[in-house]
């Protein structure tokens, strides 16, 4: 019989706000149950989506319960001027700016991505999540997949 045995199970307690030791799991399966969910204000739209993303990976969200009671873009807007209010950041570039780091170059796995919107859009960046070398974003038809270009912003997400 060995003296030490090669697999040790080793209890980890999550401490809240930080990675779960299986953090790129949660977030393939995170990624599996929304990948043919629609686009709905609320429920599954760029920030709820980019918010529940982190929430798979660490427990703990960066919009706190600001976000998701709404059903329209006017109810959307509402409570984005709620949180940007309440939490004394002037944007929400600015609020992931004070909770994550930026990333240079290409964003790794799991970290938040924007995406610049054109003008007239409702908001001026769409939040995703970076996969792999893709950044997943939500659609009216589930996710899409896109490779981040030059003027995506991203955080690492830790």
């Amino acid at each position: 019989m060995p003296r030490y045995s090669s697999t040790v199970k080793v209890k980890r307690k999550h401490v809240e706000g930080t990675r779960y030791h299986d953090w790129d799991k949660r977030l393939v399966n995170f990624i599996k149950d929304n990948l043919k969910k629609p686009f709905s204000w609320g429920d599954n739209d760029c920030l709820t989506f980019a918010n529940n993303a982190v929430i798979a990976q660490r427990g703990l969200g960066f919009a706190g319960d600001h976000l998701g009671k709404y059903k329209t873009v006017k109810g959307a807007k509402s409570a984005y001027t709620r949180w940007i209010d309440k939490s004394g950041y002037t944007d929400v570039i600015a609020g992931l700016d004070a909770q994550f780091e930026r990333v240079i170059g290409l964003p790794p796995r799991g970290s938040i991505v924007a995406m610049p919107m054109p003008d007239g859009a409702v908001f001026p960046y769409s939040f995703g999540v970076q996969v792999s070398h893709l950044a997943a974003f939500v659609t009216e038809d589930g996710l899409t997949m896109t490779v981040p270009d030059n003027f995506y912003i991203a955080w690492r997400v830790c």
